[in-house]
């Protein structure tokens, strides 16, 4: 005599399962490349960030020596390792300013991923601004 367990699951039960499950995975499974995406674009905003606010205080720790002189420096790299991020200085006499005491320092940094020194519009950019006096 055979008696049959009435307490598993049919194969069909067991197919059944799997494809709901399935179905429920492959959107969770299309979140993990977008938000890998997402966080590489963070990092990168990230580090534009702390390079632009460093080249700032070096610009603004400077511009005494040359407080009077313009001065530019176009699309150069960081050093290693951050080669892949171009900056842009520009320092000059700030607009409505004829005393000349004033001087405008503008700072430009973007993650440069093809390496041809312009910003693309694809490109993580930002840009700084600040405004450094003499006192006389």
């Amino acid at each position: 005599m055979f008696h049959f367990n009435e307490g598993g699951f049919t194969l069909i039960e067991v197919l059944l399962a799997i494809v709901i499950m399935s179905i429920a995975i492959i959107p969770l499974m299309q979140i993990f490349p977008q938000a890998s995406l997402i966080a590489n674009d963070t990092q990168q905003e990230t580090r534009i960030s702390f390079l632009a606010q460093q080249k700032l205080e070096q610009v603004k720790s400077q511009a005494l020596s040359y407080f009077y002189g313009n001065y530019t420096e176009s699309a150069t790299a960081f050093p290693s390792p951050d080669t892949v991020f171009k900056y842009t200085v520009d320092y000059f006499t700030a607009s409505g300013d004829d005393g000349n005491q004033i001087r405008s320092i503008k700072v430009r940094v973007w993650y440069d991923g093809n390496n041809n020194g312009i910003v693309d519009g694809t490109e993580n950019l930002i840009e700084l601004y600040t405004k450094v006096s003499r006192r006389v």
